[in-house]
């Protein structure tokens, strides 16, 4: 029979389908861009202190005076910050 009958991300382990994205897609895509972009040009994106250790993924709002209001860091692949939890953070309505 070729009909779909489901969609096999929908039966992921540990509730990744209830993300809203597709975790393996969105991985595939994070590894071409790093295999593409980042280690092509790493000497161009490299931090200028060899000390400095680089973080993938992450969010900050500041202020217009360089206050920092927002900060978050991801943890891990496919994370990412509570859109409500930022408009909180900013008091916006939403």
């Amino acid at each position: 029979d070729q009909n779909i009958v489901g969609n096999k991300f929908d039966n992921t382990p540990f509730g990744l389908s209830s993300w809203g994205r597709r975790p393996f897609e969105l991985a595939t895509l994070r590894l071409q861009s790093l295999i593409g972009i980042q280690i092509k040009h790493y000497d161009e994106l490299k931090p200028v202190d060899d000390r400095c250790l680089t973080q993938q993924g992450g969010c900050a709002i500041v202020e217009k005076g360089g206050n920092s209001i927002y900060s978050w860091v991801d943890r891990g692949l496919c994370d990412v910050p509570d859109i409500h939890d930022i408009l909180e953070e900013i008091s916006v309505d939403n």
